[in-house]
């Protein structure tokens, strides 16, 4: 039984346990990124305000109760929880190949991407 002041769908200790199972991103749904603040995100034409939107998102609030941990998406990323802080809250990501790379990584949708994947090979 959750105590009444848990606005998560789990204990503490199963919330933990889930949370600390997360190795990948989750492959998700194209209506994931249907919100405003990820419209805004992808607008802006800055990966850390996509990732700061990722991490934000009601589902991640619904289910743990709080926003994801920059130290978990960094995690994912292969990059400190400093660095996501820096992409998140500094000047733009200009490196194509890095971009690509965390697009990969979090499942982003190509089609709101401002920047274009390599054609694959036939």
């Amino acid at each position: 039984m959750l105590a009444t002041d848990n606005t998560a769908r789990l204990c503490g200790r199963c919330h933990r346990d889930e949370r600390d199972q997360l190795g990948a991103p989750p492959a998700l749904k194209t209506e994931f990124f249907e919100t405003d603040a990820f419209r805004a995100a992808f607008e802006s034409q800055h990966i850390g305000k996509v990732f700061k939107a990722y991490r934000n998102h009601p589902r991640h609030l619904q289910m743990y109760g709080k926003a994801l941990k920059q130290e978990l998406l960094g995690r994912w990323l292969g990059l400190t929880q400093a660095q996501v802080s820096k992409l998140e809250n500094g000047k733009p990501e200009q490196n194509l190949e890095a971009l690509r790379n965390y697009a990969g990584i979090l499942h982003l949708p190509e089609h709101l991407l401002w920047f274009d994947f390599p054609e694959e090979a036939v």
